[in-house]
């Protein structure tokens, strides 16, 4: 029976070995894939960043153009503004020297029989 019983000991040791074994390579395996995972997910992230950061820099640059944009259109419509109000106090002055004129007080009129 002892003899018997060792014969079975050593095939039994072995199979737990090999069992063992198998555990191990299965949670390498698992570890392995988890580290390649988060490699990646790193990657991705820093490539994300990255791309954020010149992003930020793409929008400061058009926000700095924008203002740009808005001033000198506020610069146009201040001149075209203070033009428009030129061209009527031009109008409305030829408009008064047209009725002195008409009424009779005007020195051109005097000066014509002159």
């Amino acid at each position: 029976r002892d003899a018997a019983k060792e014969s079975l000991e050593a095939p039994r040791a072995r199979l737990a070995l090999a069992t063992c074994n198998v555990e191990g390579q299965r949670r390498y395996i698992l570890l392995e894939a988890v580290r390649e995972s988060m490699t990646s997910l790193q990657k991705f992230f820093e490539d994300g960043a990255g791309l954020m950061r010149g992003l930020a820099r793409e929008l400061k640059e058009l926000e700095e153009y924008e203002m740009a944009s808005r001033a000198q259109a506020e610069m146009k419509m201040v001149g075209a503004a203070r033009m428009m109000e030129n061209a009527f106090m031009m109008a409305a002055g030829d408009r008064d020297r047209e009725e002195y004129n008409n009424d009779g007080g005007a020195p051109d009129a005097m000066m014509e029989g002159v």
